[in-house]
């Protein structure tokens, strides 16, 4: 059998759920992450917190659902809204995210 996979990159949180290819859903984590306002209407998210959230929720969902990862067939993403991230040459992050809020 097939899942898939969806992920929500929010302004707060990071949220997976898995569901069957009937559109079931078989398991649902969310993981937080600290948002700084610097200035007014303008967000900062560090970049490797997405990454730690998503890897925390992926990882709880597999673990509820059983689900092999090789079985997952497909992989929806959306997010909170247009995010800039600055990247080096070997694709490090240099500084936080931003947004606008």
């Amino acid at each position: 059998m097939s899942y898939l996979l969806g992920i929500d990159v929010g302004t707060t949180s990071l949220k997976c759920v898995l569901f069957d290819q009937k559109g079931k859903a078989l398991a649902s984590y969310g993981s937080e992450y600290e948002v700084s306002m610097p200035q007014p209407e303008f967000m900062e998210i560090d970049v490797e917190d997405y990454w730690m959230a998503f890897k925390k929720s992926l990882k709880a969902v597999l673990n509820e659902s059983k689900v092999n990862p090789n079985e997952i067939s497909g992989v929806g993403v959306s997010s909170q809204g247009e995010t800039f991230v600055v990247l080096d040459k070997n694709g490090k992050t240099l500084k936080k995210s931003y947004c606008l809020a």
